[in-house]
């Protein structure tokens, strides 16, 4: 005798109807996702807590959501501060939308919140914290734009702080003295 479980909700799958048996005798449900994907499941599966989505990890916008926002952490200044991994180059956080691919956090963000991210495109922030990943804080511009932006908010490396400096400068000082 097959337990009907059609219409229950499992995490987050409904179930559909009945599909089979398998070859072990188990009873298999079509199942939908949240996000609209179809699935046959094991009945076992859904109830002992197995299997609760497409199966898809993070290909699957419901489970990516819930896998994102366990990363975040709401500050007083309204920022989305990012408690995954971070880059040690540049302070972004660090996140995977599937596919075996890692992104920066920030751009994590605004894809799955605005939109895609054009090819050749930058997103900036507002609030000019790198590990913010609130999408409110976040825009779009090209490289001009991203160099402006740096340079707007007193980045940009001068004097004997940049990398390609040879000069001191209290030896510059000197030299004009000199003269």
């Amino acid at each position: 005798m097959i337990k009907d479980v059609t219409a229950k909700r499992f995490g987050n799958l409904t179930v559909l109807s009945y599909a089979a048996l398998n070859r072990h005798g188990s009873s298999m449900w079509t199942c939908r996702c949240d996000c609209g994907m179809n699935r046959v499941v094991n009945r076992m599966h859904l109830v002992n807590g197995a299997s609760h989505d497409c199966g898809r990890g993070n290909r699957c916008p419901i489970v990516r959501l819930r896998n994102f926002m366990e990363k975040v952490k709401i500050d007083q200044s309204g920022c989305w501060l990012w408690i995954g991994g971070i880059r040690r180059d540049f302070g972004y956080g660090v996140f995977s939308l599937g596919h075996g691919k890692s992104h920066n956090a920030h751009i994590a963000s605004y894809t799955i919140f605005v939109g895609p991210v054009p090819k050749g495109t930058f997103v900036l922030h507002k609030c000019d914290n790198p590990p913010c990943v609130n999408p409110e804080h976040l825009f779009l511009g090209n490289q001009t734009d991203n160099m402006a932006d740096k340079t707007s908010k007193g980045r940009q490396a001068k004097g004997e702080c940049h990398g390609m400096s040879k000069l001191t400068d209290s030896s510059i000082f000197e030299i004009r003295e000199a003269f």
